[in-house]
This record gives C-alpha cells, sequence and structure tokens, in this order.
C-alpha cells in the first residue's frame, strides 16, 4: 500500500472513531478514552504530513492537498470535542508542537481560529506560513498582518496574548535553521512555492509593546 493510500485509510478510520461511527460498529466499541486515542492517532498523521517522504534528487512527496487540510481540521474536531483538554501538544526534543492561533478576520473582524505547528525561541513561539505547503498564503497569515493581535492556546490550558510579525535577515535564516533541525525536508517543501514562505514570531504582548 502507498504511503499516501496508508494515510487515507488511517484518516478515514479516525474521522470513522470521532463522531462518525459505521452501522456495523457497536456503541460499545468506543470506549469513554476515544478522544485521547484519537488524539494520539490524529498527532501522528499530522506529523507524518509534515515529514512527508524524502526522495531522489533532493525531492519531496507531500500527501495530497485534501489530506493534508483533513488532518488539521481532525486536530480541530478533536480540541473542540474535549473542551481543549486533547489536539494539542507541546514541542519535544527534535519535534514541533501544535497550538490553536486565533486571529482576527482581515474583512470580516471576527475571531478566526486554527491549529498552527510551532517551537519555542525564548519566550517568543515560531510558527511558519507553509499553508500545507501549498501555494497561497494560509488565511491566519493574511489577518496577522492585516491584525497583528492575536491569542495563542496551549496544551495545559496556557493563554498567551500575542503579535505576529514576521521574522526577517539574520534572524529568519537562524529561525528557518531551528525549522530545519525538526523537518530535514523542509528545503524541499519550501521549494514548491513560488513565494518565500514566512517564518512567524508570536511574541508577547507586553514584551512587544
Amino acid at each position: 500500500m502507498g504511503r499516501a493510500a496508508w494515510f487515507a485509510r488511517d484518516l478515514s478510520a479516525t474521522l470513522g472513531g470521532a463522531g462518525h461511527p459505521s452501522p456495523a460498529r457497536r456503541r460499545s466499541d468506543f470506549a469513554p478514552s476515544d478522544p485521547a486515542v484519537i488524539h494520539s492517532r490524529a498527532e501522528a498523521i499530522v506529523r507524518a504530513v509534515g515529514e512527508g517522504v524524502g526522495m531522489p534528487g533532493g525531492k519531496v512527496h507531500v500527501p495530497p492537498r485534501w489530506f493534508v487540510v483533513s488532518a488539521w481540521h481532525v486536530l480541530r474536531w478533536i480540541f473542540r470535542a474535549t473542551g481543549g483538554r486533547k489536539g494539542l501538544w507541546p514541542p519535544r526534543p527534535g519535534k514541533w508542537g501544535a497550538a490553536r492561533l486565533t486571529t482576527v478576520g482581515g474583512r470580516s473582524g471576527e475571531p478566526r481560529s486554527v491549529i498552527v505547528g510551532y517551537y519555542e525561541d525564548g519566550i517568543n513561539l515560531v510558527s511558519m506560513a507553509m499553508n500545507g505547503w501549498g501555494p497561497a498564503e494560509p488565511a491566519w497569515w493574511l489577518n496577522l498582518q492585516a491584525h497583528p493581535e492575536a491569542v495563542v492556546e496551549l496544551a495545559g490550558g496556557i493563554r498567551r496574548e500575542v503579535l505576529g510579525r514576521a521574522a526577517v535577515g539574520l534572524e529568519r535564516e537562524q529561525l528557518w535553521q531551528r525549522w530545519r533541525e525538526l523537518d530535514h525536508n523542509l528545503d524541499g517543501y519550501a521549494a514548491r512555492r513560488a513565494r518565500e514562505t514566512a517564518v512567524v514570531v508570536l511574541e508577547p504582548r507586553t514584551a512587544a509593546g
């Protein structure tokens, strides 16, 4: 079975267990701990999506766009379904974490929430406006450019008010290198996009202001 097919099967299984059970499955098949199991599986899937597959010649394979988007949507569903107890995780050695970022819609002015990958750089959080390595800028980054004020929620119920900005110059080079250490396929991914991928710094509002 190809990697993309395996991803699709596992995501379908995850979604099937996440509130859309098959009629063939009995209610007793869903234990009270299911959200934790779903969280663990979804985290593994999203990490696999982020890591992709290295190929000869330095090229990388990214799963189909629908799958990348669906995997992140699963995490959003888990976060909402568990009242924020699951769906996020902190960075660990050699691995990035997942946070919930709430921005202000650039046109609507309404709150818009997404799950993003990040790592810590001192008191700042660092993400990347990569949009699943699709060609367009992610909506959350466009929102931050219009309204830099945002709120970040981290695993454990931690909430931070932040300002978002793009790293430039030497700072960007250093933060990009940190991302390289977490994802050895980073440059191959970035080459798939015609535009430069912004490294986004989320700094505490009190420190920034």
